[in-house]
């Protein structure tokens, strides 16, 4: 939600990856519609081989938000994703941690 040339990063436009107590992993970010044409997130468990949600991970879009910023007037989307069932990428039960990966692409 922020654009990279910002100096002052307003860190409730951050994406945040959160645990939730049921054990769910929940992932959030916003964007401006205008200026963005797709976004998907991957998954690893050893930063070389990267799963698309889209395609490979069981998720859930939890919410999907219309969000103004504190101190902006700009209308951002905001989108908590739920991933559902780690086993679906083939974690053992042991994995104690995985990388999420938001890739977007902008409008031209």
């Amino acid at each position: 939600g922020t654009p990279p040339g910002t100096a002052e990063r307003d860190a409730a436009r951050e994406l945040t990856i959160t645990r939730t107590s049921a054990g769910v992993t929940q992932l959030v970010f916003s964007y401006d519609a205008s200026t963005l044409t797709t976004w998907d997130v991957a998954l690893s468990n050893d930063l070389s081989a990267w799963k698309a949600l889209s395609k490979d991970v069981d998720y859930r879009i939890a919410l999907t938000e219309i969000w103004t910023p504190a101190g902006s007037s700009q209308s951002l989307t905001r989108v908590t994703l739920e991933i559902m069932d780690a086993s679906s990428f083939n974690f053992s039960s042991a994995e104690s941690k995985y990388f999420m990966r938001l890739v977007v692409t902008p409008s031209s």
